[in-house]
């Protein structure tokens, strides 16, 4: 009798500790979850971040939330996706495996193309809008300063709700009323460079009047780029 009363003892006192070491392993969660979005604001103060701890070490699920001091991600960097990251505590007497699985999601306000702009289309404020982007995949840096679009083209083509990526963007090429330019003349299986002068002033992806003292003649070209002409008419 005395054995099974023991036995009932037992039972009730280790339900009893399922809640709290439940609450504790919660907690823990919780000020990991914490500490790793204030490390990834620090870096991006701009973006908006979403933590999710998908495992932790049962050593660390018995720790009380009060004994963490920091954590460390295993990369260098802006961390996203899945990280391995260590955790610290303020007795110095870390665990072997104190370690905790995260998945991190950042979002960051991003210039995007409000329409599709074809390869050599010049930017203008009314081509980009600003959109919140996943950037935990990502593995360019894409462009985040309106500053940067100004006097660019585009070096391929951008489809609507893109994001820009520097290698996207190029010098608008522009060209001046009076700028000496070559200019590539190509019809019937002639292929020609011709020495000519601006007779305006007009950017890449724009077609320009030119004029070539050494044939005495005007033509109408395309700006490719600065070093790059393309002969479309004589006039």
């Amino acid at each position: 009798m005395r054995v099974k009363v023991l036995l009932c003892f037992i039972v009730a006192f280790v339900a009893q500790l399922q809640p709290v070491r439940a609450e504790a392993a919660s907690g823990i969660r919780q000020k990991i979850k914490t500490l790793a979005a204030k490390k990834v604001k620090s870096e991006c103060p701009s973006c908006k971040v979403t933590v999710e701890c998908k495992w932790i070490s049962p050593t660390i699920a018995k720790k009380s939330p009060a004994a963490v001091k920091k954590i460390a991600f295993s990369k260098p960097g802006l961390p996203a996706g899945y990280v391995a990251t260590k955790i610290v505590f303020k007795s110095g007497k870390n665990p072997p495996d104190s370690q905790a699985q995260l998945h991190i999601s950042v979002r960051r306000k991003l210039p995007v193309a409000q329409k599709m702009l074809k390869k050599g289309s010049s930017i203008s404020v009314q081509d980009i809008a600003w959109q919140w982007k996943d950037i935990s995949r990502l593995t360019r840096t894409p462009v985040s300063n309106r500053k940067y679009f100004k006097e660019k083209t585009t070096t391929r083509l951008i489809q609507k709700g893109q994001l820009f990526f520097p290698s996207d963007l190029a010098g608008s090429g522009e060209i001046k009323a009076g700028d000496h330019v070559t200019m590539r003349y190509s019809k019937g299986g002639v292929r020609i460079n011709i020495d000519c002068t601006a007779r305006e002033t007009k950017k890449a992806g724009q077609k320009i009047r030119l004029y070539s003292k050494e044939t005495s003649r005007l033509y109408i070209a395309k700006i490719i780029s600065k070093n790059k002409i393309i002969w479309v008419k004589t006039l």
